[in-house]
């Protein structure tokens, strides 16, 4: 099952390439279903509208006020303790923009999918290479974090693997099983050697391209056994 912010952004990425028409004219889908009736014209910018849009379809409208002003999301994350500083935003965050267009305290939003230290990528609606806050089209943007204000997070609810408790006697049983297991097997190696050999296994390869796959501590121990007797060889 699809986490919420996976389908938050499954559903936001779907968006991608839609533009509004005629060119210029804010009218476009996200605006039909906001107001309930196709608008058009300067005032009605929709880049909010989309990713309320996006909630709705999504099915988690309550996570996200229902709005068309990025200034309206701005505040509600402060006022419900949910505004996110710039550097701590995280994929599935609704990051919010200042451009120099206007003097609103915001004037742009998007979706947040991926961070780095100094970049984020979101996906945006009423953007375009050629006007960042009024573009006419939903696209991924690839944008350095200088225009960011903040951004708002939603309250998603956090998936977890439940954890069977276990007995003392049992915890105890499972040692000694892992105890006499390791005294039967080979010595495991360590090390990069051990790694890339272990991943080699694990993807059914031999260049070890995997080095974060899981193995099995024999598959570990074999293989790295392997590639010491092959460096003596050598």
């Amino acid at each position: 099952m699809m986490s919420q912010i996976g389908t938050v952004l499954a559903v936001a990425y779907a968006e991608v390439g839609t533009k509004e028409y005629p060119p210029g004219s804010n009218n476009v889908k996200y605006n039909t279903w906001f107001y309930g009736k196709p608008v058009s014209g300067d005032t009605v910018p929709w880049c909010a509208a989309y990713v309320s849009y996006c909630f709705d379809k999504a099915g988690l409208a309550h996570l996200i006020p229902k709005t068309a002003s990025c200034t309206e999301i701005l505040n509600h994350a402060k006022l419900q303790l949910q505004f996110v500083k710039p550097l701590d935003l995280i994929p599935g965050d609704v990051v919010l923009y200042k451009f120099a267009t206007n003097n609103r305290a915001a004037n742009h939003v998007g979706i947040v999918t991926a961070v780095t230290d100094k970049t984020i990528t979101a996906i945006e609606g009423n953007t375009s290479i050629t006007s960042d806050d009024n573009g006419g089209a939903v696209m991924v943007r690839y944008r350095d974090r200088t225009p960011i204000v903040g951004g708002f997070r939603p309250k998603y609810e956090i998936e977890t693997e439940e954890i069977d408790m276990i007995t003392d006697e049992q915890f105890e049983q499972m040692y000694d099983a892992m105890m006499k297991w390791r005294g039967e097997k080979p010595p495991c190696y360590t090390g990069e050697v051990g790694r890339e050999y272990a991943a080699a296994v694990a993807a059914g390869i031999t260049d070890g391209t995997r080095p974060q796959a899981a193995v099995t501590r024999e598959e570990a121990g074999i293989m790295a056994g392997r590639a010491a007797e092959k460096g003596k060889t050598q």
